[in-house]
């Protein structure tokens, strides 16, 4: 009997130090709640800590502590507004993952590590071994009201970029709303261009939530 207590205690505590922890970075509001306890950047929590919500597109930009990856966790109108960290980090439809093979295509490699559907708060980075450079680059297509706007997608680090400046056309700032992207690869011209990915399902947080 000692023996299966000693092994129970054993498993408890190896269960406990399984737990990923994770920092708060950013709110774009104050009512969030961490185990009962206002949330504030600083605050460290692990993937059983319950998260409650007070409304709707409020969202918390946290890190993993050890693997030093970034995630958004945001409160969805069809939800229920208490969850664990966990239940929130593992939406299938929002950080479902491709693992190609190498022997993959690149464009197909790359429309497999697209997911169907983003939160943009700050910025979606997307990896990808495609060459950019002036004449070959991405591009966003989405409709916007009666206009169907296309523009450059940023580039960096081995990355493409999507972030706000997606809603800056013609000197002009549109109020960022929810959209769906279509994405393609110009190579040397506009009329050269080959198809990646669409229906891509961008849900726009704001920086700050009244």
């Amino acid at each position: 009997m000692k023996r299966i207590v000693s092994l129970l205690a054993l498993l408890s505590v190896l269960m406990s130090t399984e737990a990923t922890t994770y920092k708060v970075l950013k709110l774009n509001h104050p009512q969030v709640f961490i185990n009962g306890k206002l949330a504030k950047a600083g605050d460290t929590f692990d993937d059983n800590a319950v998260i409650r919500w007070t409304k709707d597109k409020q969202a918390m930009q946290v890190i993993d502590m050890d693997s030093k990856k970034r995630y958004l966790m945001v409160a969805r109108p069809s939800e229920k507004k208490e969850l664990t960290a966990l239940e929130i980090l593992t939406r299938t439809n929002r950080l479902s993952t491709h693992a190609p093979g190498d022997e993959v295509e690149p464009f197909d490699k790359l429309e497999m590590s697209i997911a169907q559907a983003y939160d943009l708060f700050d910025q979606i980075t997307i990896p990808t071994d495609i060459v950019v450079n002036d004449t070959h680059y991405f591009r966003a297509t989405y409709i916007y009201g009666d206009a169907r706007i296309t523009k450059r997608l940023k580039y960096e680090n081995g990355c493409i970029v999507i972030d706000k400046s997606l809603f800056h056309v013609d000197d002009k700032q549109l109020e960022p709303r929810d959209i769906t992207l279509s994405i393609d690869y110009v190579i040397r011209t506009p009329a050269n261009a080959v198809f990646i990915k669409d229906e891509i399902q961008i849900t726009t947080i704001p920086d700050h939530l009244e």
